[in-house]
């Protein structure tokens, strides 16, 4: 379950992705629990290239998050996306200790 929780969240960093992609993606996920959540046949269907490409570092950036959280010994995250903050967020113009 942590695996799928960071792969919805390193979606969630990723530029130009929010709820509604990751909705559809779901969707496709859904019947094939086992499989990762960004798994290339699932993305390619869903993700532009220049999302995907951008996937790494993304990964990358919530690995130092999720790192934090776990230094913290944080175990719930509660998840609130509004428009405004997921366009705040989509240009990684977000501040935080990881990232600063």
């Amino acid at each position: 379950m942590a695996a799928h929780a960071f792969d919805l969240m390193t979606l969630l960093d990723a530029p130009g992705v929010g709820p509604g992609r990751v909705r559809k993606l779901l969707k496709h996920w859904r019947n094939t629990p086992e499989v990762p959540v960004i798994e290339d046949r699932l993305i390619k269907g869903v993700l532009t290239p220049a999302q995907i490409a951008a996937l790494p570092e993304c990964r990358d950036r919530f690995k130092r998050h999720w790192d934090e959280l776990l230094k913290q010994n944080v175990s719930m995250l509660s998840i609130r996306i509004t428009r405004k903050a997921s366009a705040t967020h989509s240009g990684n113009r977000h501040r935080c200790s990881c990232c600063a």
